[in-house]
């Protein structure tokens, strides 16, 4: 009877497991940035392939389109840059003229102090008197700070808008329709008429004796 032969020891054994191909550590199996670069289809082209398969129809509908909405894009910023210039004059006005009522408030109080001013008896207290008028000039300047400035108008033009005429005088120093004097004082704020000056006026030369008779 046969004996199987023993392989020795120290003989080479074959590995039956079929091995794959190696892959060179250098090279890689992703791509690289320039690959996908390459590929992908660059932009304009694509767009440009993408209109030319719409109807011109629609094309030219697309364009009108466009157009308006852009056009209605402009006029809203106009209207939009007129609004914000409109609010910041109402402001500004606003704000020039937010102290109007105080002032109306405060002109008489100003006023009689002038008229104590100017009707103080004489031989008053000289202390007295420097302490009002102390007060009056204090009181004039924190007006003016805030834009109240008094009517210059004796000796000038009859003017509706700035003045109020009691009354009527012959003078022969000022010509008819002349602001020949001051009965109370007007006053502006700022560019604002906030009293007018109650004034009379001149009504020219009288008739003399001669021209009567």
């Amino acid at each position: 009877m046969a004996r199987k032969a023993r392989k020795s020891p120290g003989s080479d054994e074959r590995d039956v497991t079929k091995e794959g191909p190696e892959v060179a550590p250098d090279q890689s199996v992703t791509a690289t940035d320039a690959d996908v670069a390459a590929q992908a289809p660059d932009a304009e082209e694509q767009k440009a392939a993408e209109m030319a398969t719409v109807p011109a129809a629609d094309l030219e509908r697309l364009k009108s389109e466009k157009d308006d909405y852009y056009d209605r894009l402009l006029r809203l910023r106009a209207e939009f840059e007129n609004y914000k210039k409109r609010v910041q004059r109402e402001f500004d006005s606003f704000r020039k003229y937010a102290a109007e009522d105080v002032v109306l408030e405060i002109l008489p109080v100003l006023d009689s102090f002038e008229r104590a001013l100017s009707n103080l008896p004489e031989g008053v207290n000289d202390g007295f008197r420097e302490g009002v008028e102390i007060i009056y000039r204090q009181l004039s300047e924190a007006l003016d700070k805030i834009g109240l400035v008094p009517m210059d108008v004796v000796g000038k033009k009859f003017d509706p808008n700035i003045h109020d005429a009691l009354t009527g005088v012959q003078s022969e120093e000022h010509d008819e329709g002349t602001v020949v004097d001051e009965f109370l004082k007007g006053y502006t704020l700022f560019d604002k008429v906030v009293r007018h000056a109650k004034v009379s006026v001149s009504s020219g030369q009288g008739e003399d004796e001669g021209d009567r008779n």
